[in-house]
């Protein structure tokens, strides 16, 4: 008798470790549980939901994640600004030794608790992208957001029960990245022909990615890019052949070229597009990238020429005075100088050209940015190793992207 109850007292603990934990939404009351794990703050455990008649907010956060760790300044001044208003709780999976080292290296004054080694919140919430923000009062999911809706105003109307701007967060979590975006069933579209393309808006959910793939099988080659700028997007099509730097625009979908300097989840959703092509197995890559091209001048309402234009550009010469040996000797990190050169192209619509007409191959000291972004700091420091750079008009090959007067039919 001993052992059967043994036995199934051995089953009951089986059976209560294989549950899984439900997971939590909008409207749900959030279980009474004691968190512990707690580092950066005066207490090592506390009791969900926390604080009553607080605004809770779970921030979930990772070390490795850029916009979560460009969030934490702003998380903490608001954390300060709603006194007894808000709460902030970042949540991470990782190992308190990592998010230690982490806040003792990469952040000051920063006066958020952390949760780490989460295990639980994750169940409870799950998602794929972060930052992913989590809104509770009185106990009860409020919203579940991108870090854009965490603002002071959106948090004063939902603490007077008004209604916040606050855009949910919804993460695909079925999707399949090695099936055809017609086929996905997480996109919710039907069978894909067997020669098509497709350009589709912003999927939420995703972030960016592209890739190109084969299917020996169904005989099939495949190139998609999901959740992209029209910038990339042309820049496929023409198989990055002009810099962007050399590209000129006429046309009134600027903004859609231009990406914010800042993490813009609206800009993102807005300006951002899906194109993908199936086409049978021996289809040259040069004819499926025309293709792409016409489908985005078609569905865009442009037209794009590579045209030789007189321009101007920043000429680097080599000049007659020869290198001293002290010149040549200069300490630091060195760089080729075309490497130089290509640095100072940047990857923008608009940014200055720059050419290199030494037809040396010559290494110099690496220069900081401030001489990389000003023309007399560059211009003196390039005379140190006896190069000039002067602004010239040159007739060079350029992208050009202009409106069309009428539609396309």
């Amino acid at each position: 008798m001993r052992v059967f109850i043994c036995l199934l007292a051995i089953l009951w603990l089986c059976h209560s470790d294989a549950q899984t934990i439900k997971p939590l939404t909008i409207g749900d009351k959030v279980p009474d549980w004691v968190v512990n794990h707690f580092i950066n703050a005066p207490f090592s455990s506390s009791r969900l939901p926390f604080a009553k008649n607080k605004i809770i907010l779970l921030d979930f956060f990772a070390t490795w994640c850029g916009p979560c760790v460009a969030m934490l300044p702003r998380l903490d001044s608001l954390d300060k600004q709603m006194g007894d208003t808000l709460q902030v709780f970042v949540v991470g999976y990782e190992k308190a030794d990592v998010i230690q080292t982490f806040l003792a290296n990469k952040t000051k004054n920063l006066q958020l608790p952390f949760i780490t080694g989460d295990t639980i919140f994750r169940q409870w919430f799950p998602h794929k992208l972060i930052p992913h923000e989590v809104w509770i009062k009185d106990g009860i999911v409020s919203a579940i957001s991108h870090a854009e809706s965490v603002t002071a105003d959106n948090i004063r109307r939902l603490a007077t029960n008004g209604n916040p701007a606050i855009r949910p967060k919804n993460d695909l979590f079925h999707f399949n990245r090695d099936k055809p975006l017609l086929e996905n069933e997480a996109v919710n579209y039907t069978t894909i022909p067997i020669h098509a393309s497709v350009l589709l808006p912003h999927i939420e959910g995703l972030s960016g990615m592209s890739d190109f793939n084969r299917d020996t099988v169904r005989k099939l080659q495949r190139m998609y890019f999901i959740n992209l700028p029209l910038t990339a997007l042309y820049r496929q099509a023409i198989h990055d052949s002009i810099p962007v730097n050399r590209w000129i625009l006429n046309t009134s979908l600027k903004e859609s070229f231009s990406k914010p300097v800042t993490r813009n989840t609206e800009w993102t959703i807005k300006h951002t597009y899906c194109y993908e092509q199936t086409v049978p197995l021996n289809t040259s890559l040069g004819k499926m990238k025309s293709k792409m091209l016409t489908d985005l001048n078609e569905q865009f309402n442009l037209a794009a020429s590579i045209e030789q234009k007189w321009i101007d550009v920043w000429i680097i010469r080599a000049d007659t005075t020869p290198l001293t040996s002290a010149t040549a000797s200069v300490p630091g990190e060195k760089i080729a100088l075309a490497a130089l050169i290509k640095k100072l192209n940047k990857d923008e619509i608009g940014a200055p050209v720059f050419v290199d007409a030494t037809k040396t191959m010559r290494w110099i000291t690496t220069p900081d940015a401030a001489v990389l972004n000003n023309i007399p700091s560059l211009r003196a420091f390039l005379h140190t190793y006896g190069l000039t750079i002067s602004r010239e008009l040159v007739m060079m090959p350029v992208f050009v992207l202009a409106d069309i007067s009428k539609p396309f039919k």
